[in-house]
């Protein structure tokens, strides 16, 4: 409803006097929420699979379990 209302120009960048210097499409208000979802998406995925990130520690047996705690803690 209010997304209709919105002129079709609308300021899309802010320079550091705070006056907007950058102009585009209402539609580039989609872009956030998009990126945003995708990050998460990729981030859920990549968080089923710590066998296969990068660990400055050789992975054994003893240490497995509390380097992929802490490598899929980082990634909430």
């Amino acid at each position: 409803m209010i997304f209709t209302s919105l002129p079709d120009t609308i300021p899309v960048h802010f320079g550091f006097d705070g006056q907007a210097d950058g102009w585009g499409s209402k539609k580039v208000l989609w872009f956030l929420p998009i990126v945003g979802l995708a990050i998460y998406g990729l981030l859920t995925f990549i968080s089923r699979y710590p066998n296969t990130f990068n660990y400055p520690v050789v992975i054994t047996e003893q240490n497995a379990l509390q380097q992929y705690q802490i490598a899929c803690s980082m990634l909430d």
